[in-house]
């Protein structure tokens, strides 16, 4: 017998855009899917007795799993990290799913908007814990241009880097310790 545990899944329940020509076909086989992969969740879930869990989808894809920022990109089947490193695209989802369903800021009724934004600040914090600017990440490929110019408004909320101090709570309100030296 399996150990109960917890199962997280995107929540699919908006349409997928595509480039299909007949809307109408393909809404019909994206509900299919969807439905015929939840119901498969759910009765995994009670035959193991896990609870299952529906978290929000947006950009999962886009999302690096080790550090939780929108540094670096999906292509096809990889995902190319900020660093050099290369990871299966779908192991990479799969775990920023599984980070999901844990998330405080994240919840699963979000806009995509929202949920970008709270990226976007994760981002420029660990920028500046590694000694980066939003500026630097785009230039070298970490961060898609397409988030540039959200990112440098996000950026400017930050004290400049160089300063000294903490970071006081989650939603990143900083206290200035001491002057650069």
């Amino acid at each position: 017998m399996t150990e109960p545990t917890s199962i997280y899944a995107e929540d699919l329940s908006t349409p997928i855009n595509s480039k299909i020509k007949s809307k109408r076909i393909n809404r019909k086989l994206n509900q299919w899917v969807k439905g015929e992969l939840q119901t498969s969740l759910e009765e995994i879930g009670q035959q193991t007795g896990s609870t299952v869990k529906t978290v929000c989808a947006a950009y999962t894809s886009q999302t690096d799993f080790q550090t939780g920022t929108l540094l670096g990109s999906r292509v096809g089947d990889c995902f190319y990290r900020y660093n050099g490193e290369v990871l299966q695209s779908d192991y990479n989802a799969a775990n920023v799913i599984a980070h999901r369903g844990t998330d405080e800021e994240i919840t699963r009724y979000m806009k995509y908007r929202e949920v970008r934004r709270v990226l976007l600040h994760r981002t420029v914090r660990y920028l500046h814990s590694i000694g980066y600017s939003v500026s630097y990440a785009t230039e070298h490929g970490w961060l898609s241009t397409k988030f540039k110019s959200e990112a440098l408004a996000v950026e400017s909320e930050y004290p400049p880097m160089g300063y000294r101090g903490r970071l006081s709570s989650a939603k990143g309100e900083f206290i200035q310790l001491e002057l650069p030296l």
